[in-house]
């Protein structure tokens, strides 16, 4: 009798498809300019992008151009991937009013061809923020969409744009990996800002032994459900405060 035949084993999607810190250049990304002259550049460490320019070199910024720029990923093969996720690190400021996301926008193509103009792009919407300083960077954490999974030839962008007034977008440690967006490293640096705005209200300090910040926290849902959701009172205190 005839031996049956082993089964092919699936397989297994990479941990990793991207990983780039743009701590000294772009990796195995590429720029790519489809209106005005303002590539991306590595600066601190980052991969930067603006139109803010000196005009009459001074060596100071003056004047803000139009522009829209890319920053753009190699080809990626997702065939065998079932669930993947982007992530970066990133600062956004001095953006026009109103338009922080629509300015400066991280996308998905599987019809990339070399020119950003003429592929399909969608909008992968993230928790884009006007920062305050130069030194808070903001997490970035989006699941690729089902449509994308499962193909070759998937590519992702980020478009910097600029109209009226020319903001200014650094980005740092890039991936692509397979798995689930992690949503609490999303929230975390959202909670340590509220936390340390409440600190400098309350002028204490959350887990400080001489003065504590004590807070509350309340359960929440869509409809109200009087004394079935929890709250916890004194959050902060510990054995030593």
């Amino acid at each position: 009798p005839e031996e049956p035949e082993t089964p092919v084993e699936p397989e297994t999607p990479a941990c990793e498809y991207i990983n780039e810190t743009f701590a000294s250049d772009f990796g195995v990304f590429s720029t790519e300019e489809t209106v005005g002259n303002y590539p991306w550049v590595i600066d601190y460490s980052t991969a930067k992008a603006t139109s803010y320019v000196d005009t009459d070199g001074d060596g100071k910024a003056d004047a803000n151009k139009e522009a829209t720029s890319w920053l753009v990923s190699p080809t990626i093969n997702l065939t065998n991937e079932t669930e993947a996720y982007v992530a970066f690190d990133y600062i956004i400021r001095y953006s026009e009013s109103g338009k922080v996301a629509a300015n400066h926008q991280l996308l998905i193509s599987n019809n990339y061809a070399g020119n950003a103009a003429e592929a399909t792009w969608v909008d992968l919407p993230y928790n884009a923020v006007e920062g305050a300083d130069w030194a808070t960077f903001y997490k970035a954490n989006v699941d690729v969409p089902a449509e994308f999974l499962g193909k070759s030839g998937v590519v992702f962008a980020l478009r910097y744009t600029a109209t009226v007034k020319a903001g200014t977008w650094e980005v740092k440690n890039f991936k692509v990996a397979h798995g689930k967006a992690e949503v609490v490293e999303l929230l975390k640096d959202d909670v340590h800002a509220a936390v340390a705005h409440v600190e400098t209200l309350m002028n204490s300090k959350f887990g400080d032994v001489e003065n504590p910040l004590l807070v509350s926290v309340r359960s929440g849902a869509r409809a109200s459900m009087p004394g079935m959701m929890d709250t916890i009172l004194n959050l902060g205190m510990n054995d030593e405060a």
